[in-house]
């Protein structure tokens, strides 16, 4: 039995824990209607150096999560849940708390609340502890249609692994301004892991862009496309984003999604022409870790 009224603090999940997280999220939304962005494959693949997860129960059961994912090392992305029934208690907030503490003792500067637009609660919740605005995102589900690839069919996709990780640090640099990580941070680059996949996008030898894919929870992902500016307007992002759905087509799983920024109308363009259709929108709000 856990203890009721107090966060309870966790560097890895057990499976136990990780069930419980994903019948909270399904109650929750069911309840409000939403797709809630917890990222699982991150909750499935703590290494335990860490805190990065906080939950609270009641009534012998799991009614709070909070998860931390971070990307870089000033950031973290913040997203979590309460049940329908125990909301208006502060359980969420003392479990925001928890965490900004653990990100101060970090040196972390800055956090990330995903506030998805459909919630009743996150918006006004990131008003409340001063966020400000930051941008929004898409997701995007696949509709199971896609165009035939005319341009750009010469691409084949290259599977690689912790041997690219130098290639895949400079792609995601140049399309996300994500810091290159230093040389020992390298190791660090999530490959391998189940269900995850990270291909090079290849034309007559060269290398032109990159994609990622993953499976977790029954759903399918592609990520980190990109690209490369000397390779642009010639249809590869077309043919790489055919290569990853039919990748994920053959992992099987219920839906295949993707991410992308409100703003970026050339990405819209090309998933929509590929049969993206947007379901939900999620607004990022920053807010200090300085109380």
């Amino acid at each position: 039995m856990m203890q009721s009224g107090v966060v309870h603090t966790r560097e890895k999940l057990s499976q136990g824990e990780l069930d419980a997280i994903t019948h909270l999220q399904d109650v929750c939304n069911e309840a409000d209607g939403l797709q809630m962005k917890l990222n699982w494959m991150r909750l499935n693949a703590r290494v335990g150096d860490v805190t990065n997860d906080f939950l609270w129960y009641a009534d012998d059961q799991l009614v709070g999560f909070l998860g931390l994912y971070q990307f870089v090392p000033d950031v973290a992305e913040l997203s979590g849940m309460v049940h329908p029934a125990y909301r208006r208690r502060g359980i969420f907030r003392q479990l925001f708390e928890a965490a900004r503490r653990e990100l101060t003792v970090r040196r972390v500067d800055r956090i990330l609340l995903i506030c998805e637009r459909k919630s009743p609660g996150a918006v006004p919740f990131a008003a409340a502890v001063g966020g400000e605005y930051r941008f929004s995102e898409f997701r995007m589900d696949w509709s199971g249609a896609l165009p035939a690839v005319t341009n750009g069919s010469e691409v084949a996709l290259r599977r690689v692994g912790a041997e690219a990780a130098g290639e895949i640090a400079r792609q995601n640099h140049i399309y996300f301004g994500i810091p290159l990580p230093a040389e020992d941070d390298l190791e660090s680059m999530e490959f391998g892991a189940p269900g995850r996949e990270a291909y090079l996008a290849v034309v007559d030898g060269d290398v032109v862009g990159k994609v990622h894919v993953h499976v977790q929870a029954g759903e399918g992902w592609v990520a980190g496309l990109g690209v490369l500016p000397a390779y642009r307007r010639r249809g590869y992002g077309r043919a790489i984003l055919r290569g990853a759905v039919e990748r994920l087509a053959e992992m099987s799983p219920d839906i295949i999604a993707l991410e992308v920024e409100t703003q970026n109308d050339s990405a819209l363009t090309l998933y929509q022409s590929c049969g993206f259709e947007v379901v939900t929108g999620y607004d990022y709000y920053a807010v200090s870790t300085n109380e």
